[in-house]
């Protein structure tokens, strides 16, 4: 079995709050945040395929949301784009961070 995947994240210990990516102050309530480490599986909760993409990206880009365990959103590419035909609305995935962008991981049988 795969190890668990890991996400740096911000804490906020006056109002609780959590963040991804890492912030030096909340935007809630303006306080100190603290480094912490956050569990990357969850769900997909929304996706789209840009086909006229930014600078520095190669369509199709397959892009979503995927809802932490523990509640935070996370925005990232979908590596696979041949995936997007049969991409579905709650399927579970891991969430990996290489210099500073995100990638949601299909966690599909193989």
């Amino acid at each position: 079995m795969e190890p668990a995947s890991r996400l740096e994240a911000s804490f906020c210990g006056k109002c609780r709050k959590q963040f991804v990516p890492v912030r030096a102050h909340c935007s809630s309530c303006r306080g100190r945040t603290e480094r912490i480490y956050i569990e990357g599986r969850g769900k997909l909760r929304t996706f789209t395929t840009l086909f006229v993409t930014p600078d520095g990206f190669t369509p199709p880009l397959v892009i979503g949301i995927c809802e932490l365990d523990g509640g935070l959103r996370v925005l990232g590419e979908i590596g696979d784009y041949r995936a997007r035909e049969s991409l579905t609305v709650g399927e579970p995935v891991r969430v990996t961070e290489k210099e500073g962008k995100y990638y949601l991981l299909l966690e599909r049988p193989a």
